[in-house]
């Protein structure tokens, strides 16, 4: 049996193949209740990112949410799945730096920060900087 993934050591799944398909290749992402790895998705050849919990709830909604945005800022969700006792999320692969390397540096420029956001505000049509974001 697996342990709990915020006791596995960091890199721990890599080489790890799940359900049959994505090979994870590197951690490249921890947070709290889960880590996010590069993979390659063996059946159509692809890179990948892919989110891991330990908890296959977590999966599920986020994957659900996730998968409903369209915009140039959010990734789109390929899949989610179950491999034991783990549950993931797959999602395109982004090259670049993290919102967090952006900001080490101080507060983003608003040119820099549109350029990051994308050519419309925000995924969520109704959002404006005076009331509170829903996904539709």
């Amino acid at each position: 049996m697996t342990a709990p993934l915020e006791v596995l050591p960091s890199g721990d799944l890599a080489g790890r193949l799940l359900s049959g398909r994505y090979r994870l290749t590197e951690l490249i992402g921890q947070g709290g209740c889960a880590s996010v790895y590069a993979a390659q998705d063996e059946r159509l050849d692809r890179e990948v990112a892919v989110k891991v919990w330990a908890e296959p709830d977590e999966v599920t909604a986020e994957g659900r949410l996730t998968a409903r945005l369209r915009h140039p800022g959010v990734v789109t969700v390929h899949d989610a799945a179950t491999d034991g006792e783990l549950a993931f999320l797959v999602m395109e692969r982004v090259h670049g730096r993290s919102l967090a390397e952006e900001l080490r540096d101080g507060p983003l420029a608003a040119e820099r920060a549109v350029r990051l956001c994308g050519s419309s505000p925000a995924p969520w049509p109704a959002c404006t900087p005076t009331t509170s974001c829903t996904a539709t």
